[in-house]
């Protein structure tokens, strides 16, 4: 949908594409012309057309005592990703890794942070294939960078994975022993 952020007096600030609507308090960084930091004060919805739906939004620009209790809500978001992910439940995981996503500091630190969570509850939700990617290619960019402490949630993501291997093997092994213990041949 497209979002278009707007001072209090209606002046256009920045417009974008984006599958999460902010919401009333959160913040949102705009990169052009530098990067800034607003709050959302009001979310408009506008009537839906052939390209989707749009989004005007109030915002204010966030002074420095406010960046800290950001930064704070940021790393909530991303716990709570994280949180969700370990329980299973991707939806809701994937849901607040958006908000960090969209509502982070745009540096490496953070980025693999969230790549990292994002990462470990695809891969013990839906969709295994897609995470086992994202963290094989985010492995080469920890190691590049040099944030060695998030190896340990990649770790922790190929054991879970060792674990559920080994899980399916015991499983299965009395199915096959029944299956093929006498070799019977078909005339």
């Amino acid at each position: 949908m497209l979002v278009t952020l707007r001072s209090g007096l209606g002046r256009e600030i920045s417009t974008y594409r984006s599958y999460v609507v902010p919401r009333v308090e959160e913040f949102v960084q705009v990169a052009a012309p530098g990067p800034m930091l607003f709050q959302v004060k009001q979310v408009r919805y506008q009537v839906e057309n052939e390209e989707g739906s749009s989004v005007d939004v109030e915002v204010v620009p966030v002074d420095d005592a406010a960046r800290k209790r950001i930064q704070e809500l940021f790393t909530l978001y991303e716990e709570y990703g994280r949180s969700y992910g370990d329980l299973g439940l991707t939806d809701k995981a994937l849901e607040y890794l958006d908000r960090a996503q969209a509502n982070l500091p745009k540096t490496k630190f953070w980025e693999l942070l969230i790549a990292t969570s994002r990462a470990m509850a695809l891969i013990r939700g839906s969709d295994m294939e897609a995470g086992v990617k994202i963290a094989v290619e985010v492995t080469q960019e920890i190691k590049s960078f040099g944030v060695l402490r998030y190896l340990d949630r990649i770790i922790l993501a190929n054991k879970y994975l060792e674990n559920l291997e080994r899980k399916i093997g015991n499983v299965r092994k009395p199915l096959a022993d029944a299956l093929y213990e006498d070799k019977v041949t078909d005339y």
